[in-house]
Parts: structure tokens; C-alpha cells; sequence
């Protein structure tokens, strides 16, 4: 069986988030895996090490208080586990500042790949030889020729997911989704200059977040308002530091506004806080006794009361909430109708099918079929 390294350092790359470069003996870059969207890795470090160290097979190059690489000298290949720091700086698009693995997990990360590959436990040699990287030319002189080969941008899938969470008003789920946005990429370069780009990147993320919050419920008014807001803030800015962070704190700011927009349409606390109960257990089979006894009521009352004041049950209302997370899974995920039935509680999958059906006059398969989006 024929061993497909650069398959092999692929995947590994998308698992560990640890930039990999193999290259060939005499120096040609072959592939480079980044999962973020760092720089290529400078040739002259790569040919300092090797004039350096040309009988040792793993070595373990320190370049600062922050930064190390490990060089993997293969029968065939030589490959560079990069431990980079200032990723999104480094690569001439905006500075957002990431810490790497650490020298520690670098290290127990190139000893399990060295015996995987040679069924040889290594020995690291250890170098330290303070560079600054900032001397070096880390950016392609032709940016579209090195996106074609190196950069990736932000996964659609996820940024879907990301706006589809502050449209629901769902905190955890935008938290999760915008870690995973940063790591599948990066949002691409609409200025040459940094700080220019960094403003053009929250804004455009600013004026997305507010389409989904006013299909969430939002008056276009107060969405629009809060939007001038924000915008009007960062082109005031003299520096930004981080755009990941900003853009976490704006989409967690317009989440709260929904929430609390959504407190005033329902007109009642206690809807509210059924609806919110409702939503945190969107996979746990319904149960009214429990809802009660979280809100220290008797069921009967928190029925009585709260189809007053909305019209619905509170059980119609949780199937609406679980067909829309169904609709979500059909659209962004490969999970079965089957498993989509059981994960979000449903007696069986003719019974999610029904009710599927009875709400957007479709059938699941046909819905998935529209509007399902591969990864």
C-alpha cells in the first residue's frame, strides 16, 4: 500500500491547527497546509537549518520568546511544523494576534509524527537562535497567485452558521461558530492598508449582523440605529488590535439587543423565560413538569397563562423551535432525517415528517434537497 504523505500532513494540519510546509530536498516548496492564514515559511531560515544540521534528523529550532519551528528531515521530504505567533500580521492582512501550540505540544506533536512515519523513537536536537522575523519577506509579491496556492478564506458553511445564531438570538451557538470561523481561514484582504483592512472587515461583519437581527425580530430601526453606532466607533479608531475580538463582542452585542427586543414583543417575562427554556433544550425531549419547576409554578397555571398571552401552547411553540432547528441540520449538516427526528426528540421520524410538512409544506427529503449546502 502506496503512503500519501501529503495526504497524511493535510489532515493533520486541519486537526492540530499547526501550519505544516513539506518541501522537497533541494529546497522547492511542495505543499503548505494552513489552516489560518500565516505566511509561507521563509526559505532562508529553512536553508539555515540545513547548512547547520546535516546529519540530525529532527531538530527543534527556537527563533524567539514565541515562535519555534521543528524541522522533520525525511527520506524524501523535508518537513517544517511551524509553532507561528502573529499569524494574520505576518501574512500583510490584518494583525490578529493567536498564540501557537507551544513549544511543549510542538515537540510531543513532531515525536509521535517522526515514529509514525520511521518506527523510530527520535532525538531532538535543540537550537536556539534569536531572529526577527520582521527582517524577512513573509508576504507573496503577488498576492492572487499566493491565495490561489496558500490562503484560505473563512468556511461559507460556518459563517452561515455564525449569522443564523445571532438571528436566533443563540449566544452559545455564535460563540462556538465564530471559533470555528477563525480557524477555517481567514476573510480575505480589502485594503492595502492594515488598519483600513481591519475596518472594512468589521464593518462588512457589522452590516451582515444586522440583516440577521432584523430577521430575527429586530425593528430596522433599532438594528440600523445600533449599526450607524458601531460603524461610526470604528472609523474613529486609531489602532485595533484584535478583529476577531471585536467582531465577537459586536455580534454578542446585537444578540443582547435581540434578546432583549424579544423580552418587549412577547410582552410578558414569562414568555420570555418559557421561550428561552425552550430553546436551551431544543435537544431534550419536551417536558412542561420541568419547565414548572424551574420557573416555581404548577404546570396547569404555566399553560393557562402563558397560551393567554401568546395564543399557542407551550408545546406547539416547541415543535416550532425544534422544526427550525431541524431546518438548520438539513440545511448545514449530513445527519440523516432519521437521526434529525431522534437528536431533536421526536416520537418517531413519520411523526417529525408530519409535523415537518404540516409547517413549511414540504417534506424534509425535498427541503434538504433545495437548500442543503455541502461542506
Amino acid at each position: 500500500m502506496n503512503f500519501d504523505i501529503q495526504y497524511y500532513f493535510k489532515k493533520l494540519a486541519t486537526a492540530t491547527n499547526v501550519p505544516i510546509f513539506i518541501f522537497s530536498k533541494s529546497g522547492k516548496l511542495i505543499s503548505a497546509y494552513k489552516p489560518a492564514p500565516v505566511p509561507l515559511f521563509p526559505h532562508e531560515i529553512l536553508n539555515k537549518a540545513l547548512s547547520k544540521f546535516e546529519n540530525e534528523s529532527i531538530i527543534l529550532y527556537t527563533l524567539n520568546n514565541t515562535e519555534s519551528f521543528i524541522l522533520l528531515k525525511l527520506h524524501k521530504f523535508n518537513v517544517i511544523l511551524w509553532n507561528c505567533h502573529h499569524t494574520m500580521q505576518t501574512s500583510g492582512f490584518y494583525k490578529d494576534v493567536f498564540p501557537g501550540i507551544g513549544t511543549k505540544k510542538l515537540i510531543n506533536l513532531s515525536e509521535a509524527i517522526f515514529y509514525s512515519l520511521t518506527h523510530k523513537k527520535a532525538n531532538i536536537l535543540y537550537f536556539t537562535e534569536p531572529i526577527n522575523l520582521s527582517t524577512y519577506k513573509l508576504t507573496s509579491s503577488n498576492l492572487l497567485a499566493e491565495q490561489e496556492q496558500t490562503f484560505v478564506h473563512n468556511s461559507y458553511l460556518i459563517e452561515k452558521k455564525v449569522f443564523s445564531a445571532i438571528k436566533k438570538a443563540d449566544l452559545k451557538s455564535f460563540e462556538l461558530n465564530s471559533i470555528l470561523l477563525l480557524k477555517s481561514g481567514a476573510t480575505g484582504k480589502m485594503a492595502c492598508h492594515d488598519l483600513r483592512n481591519k475596518k472594512d472587515t468589521i464593518i462588512a461583519f457589522i452590516t451582515l449582523a444586522t440583516r440577521a437581527a432584523i430577521e430575527g425580530g429586530l425593528t430596522p430601526e433599532k438594528a440600523y440605529a445600533l449599526s450607524d453606532d458601531m460603524c461610526q466607533k470604528v472609523e474613529q479608531m486609531s489602532t485595533i488590535h484584535s478583529v476577531s475580538t471585536m467582531t465577537n463582542q459586536i455580534g454578542s452585542l446585537f444578540i443582547e439587543t435581540l434578546l432583549r427586543a424579544q423580552i418587549q414583543n412577547d410582552g410578558d417575562l414569562l414568555v420570555y423565560k418559557v421561550n428561552r427554556i425552550l430553546k436551551k433544550n431544543i435537544y431534550q425531549s419536551f417536558s412542561l413538569s420541568l419547565i414548572a419547576s424551574q420557573l416555581h409554578l404548577s404546570p396547569s397555571y404555566l399553560c393557562t397563562a402563558y397560551k393567554k398571552k401568546t395564543g399557542k401552547t407551550i408545546s406547539s411553540i416547541n415543535n416550532d423551535f425544534k422544526l427550525d432547528a431541524a431546518r438548520d441540520l438539513l440545511i448545514y449538516s449530513d445527519t440523516s432525517i432519521g437521526e434529525i427526528a431522534n437528536l431533536l426528540g421526536f416520537s418517531s421520524q413519520t411523526y417529525f415528517t408530519q409535523l415537518f410538512k404540516h409547517q413549511f409544506s414540504t417534506t424534509p427529503l425535498k427541503y434538504r434537497n433545495a437548500f442543503h449546502i455541502a461542506y
